[in-house]
């Protein structure tokens, strides 16, 4: 496999911010996706919130600088008394409007062609007895047989080596807040990409979430990645919520891909796992709301 390198930053990726008082703050991250015509933003419920609950409006960057989420909101409101930790769906969507969408010049909206619409991504029986070789040890001989250009390894041992990192990583990304700088009235910020392990089923249960609607992923202290696979020190996850779900795939010309295949919305930094809804309930939401 060597390096797995992607052509592109994930410019689908988009942070979303509101005013405090003077000051421009990043809270979130949403998912533009181009489908059906038209261009939606997909984040989390708990960031729509912030509008509905706080009364804060919120923004995404344009070419004119932060302007307003406009267009249609299609929101899960909470029931009285409910509260956000108990939704394990935690999703909403903006149908943005023609106005925005042309000034949108930093992002790319993903296409359905990368969208991965399976329903379970659960660690498959297979990949339980080849644990093994995502084992420290052997990610250690990995890592310094790439660094020293492919010499000495046996090449068996990689390939599954390999095809056990493409079925069975599962990588959440967004913006982190603690990677949004605001200096001399300039706002930047940076994806950071968490790559982590599917769960087994029985994860899914003991946190009485359904496979079938949610994903989860389980990651160590240097879960976190640049997109070309490079390891670096995990930084705090929030702010990504609302970001990114997705599955590596083999690409062309030397280069790797990626599939959407959910949102993200909750961490349990405890337990080292990240949560989301599946890309493919999500959509089936939106489409029964065109249908209205």
């Amino acid at each position: 496999m060597g390096i797995i390198k992607f052509k592109d930053e994930w410019d689908e990726l988009c942070p979303i911010f509101i005013y405090n008082q003077d000051s421009i703050e990043q809270i979130a991250t949403g998912v533009l996706i181009d489908i059906w015509n038209n261009i939606y933003l997909l984040t989390a419920s708990h960031v729509v919130d912030h509008f509905y609950i706080d009364k804060k409006e919120l923004y995404i960057p344009t070419k004119n600088g932060f302007e307003l989420i406009s267009g249609i909101c299609s929101h899960s409101h909470l029931a009285k008394g409910a509260s956000r930790n108990e939704d394990t769906i935690d999703f909403s969507f903006f149908k943005l409007s023609n106005e925005l969408i042309l000034n949108l010049v930093d992002f790319e909206p993903i296409k359905e062609n990368k969208i991965n619409l399976s329903i379970d991504f659960t660690l498959e029986d297979k990949y339980k007895e080849a644990k093994q070789l995502l084992e420290k040890k052997n990610i250690k001989e990995i890592n310094n047989y790439i660094k020293n250009n492919y010499t000495s390894f046996d090449d068996k041992t990689l390939e599954q080596y390999s095809s056990t990192i493409l079925d069975t990583t599962i990588i959440f990304a967004g913006y982190p807040i603690n990677k949004t700088k605001n200096k001399n009235n300039i706002t930047t910020s940076e994806i950071v990409y968490y790559h982590g392990g599917a769960v087994e089923k029985s994860k899914y249960e003991i946190l009485k979430l359904n496979n079938k609607i949610n994903i989860i992923a389980e990651f160590g202290k240097y879960g976190s990645m640049d997109k070309d696979y490079v390891k670096s020190a995990s930084p705090k996850k929030t702010g990504i919520s609302g970001g990114g779900i997705y599955k590596i795939i083999k690409g062309n010309n030397g280069f790797y891909n990626r599939e959407l295949i959910g949102i993200g919305h909750t961490k349990k930094d405890k337990q080292h796992l990240l949560i989301g809804t599946n890309i493919n309930y999500c959509l089936s939401k939106i489409y029964l709301q065109e249908k209205i």
